[in-house]
């Protein structure tokens, strides 16, 4: 006999003597003969994918309504260009207010700021009608060292029409040039 075949049947004795010596439990052809509680049913990859592909299409409904509202709170009011802007007053005390002293002006001139040419005033948190802005205005600097030459072309709630500071909004959406 070979080597190889030596150890070969040594082997199968040493699997065979382990074999005789393992036990099984007392209790295991009761565990496998015993009838299994029934599963719960699985849905088919078919219901599976349904159920994805409406959570996602749900999912997208409902960013594109809160994206929607989001950008009415900020667009399609009477201007010319469908957009609004917030006004803002960087004097804390007068956030709260709607007095003259608060009040903030709109001009007729965005190069002349003088007050025979204020033609109305909005207040903190008014929202205004944006046309168009103006970049080369007079230079404009507001209570806490903002500066700006940027002028809004607007219209108020209360129908006038003029040009406000850009330190005086907080304008996050884009505003076509009003042109020379």
């Amino acid at each position: 006999m070979s080597r190889s075949s030596d150890v070969v049947a040594d082997l199968r004795r040493r699997v065979a003597a382990l074999d005789e010596a393992v036990q099984p439990p007392p209790d295991l052809f009761h565990r496998i003969a015993a009838p299994r509680p029934a599963r719960p049913r699985r849905r088919s990859a078919w219901a599976f994918a349904a159920a994805c592909v409406a959570t996602v299409a749900v999912a997208a409904v409902a960013i594109g309504v809160a994206v929607g509202l989001r950008s009415l709170s900020h667009r399609r009011t009477a201007g010319a260009s469908g957009l609004v802007v917030a006004v803002f007053n960087a004097e804390t005390p007068c956030q709260r207010l709607r007095t003259l002293e608060c009040g903030l002006g709109v001009y007729a001139d965005p190069h002349h700021r003088v007050p025979d040419r204020l033609v109305g005033r909005v207040w903190h948190g008014d929202r205004v009608s944006v046309a168009c802005v103006v970049g080369d205005g007079e230079r404009v600097t507001d209570e806490s060292g903002v500066s700006s030459t940027r002028w809004y072309r607007v219209t108020t709630a209360t129908g006038v029409t003029g040009y406000l500071p850009g330190v005086r909004t907080r304008n996050t959406v884009e505003v076509p040039d009003c042109g020379p």
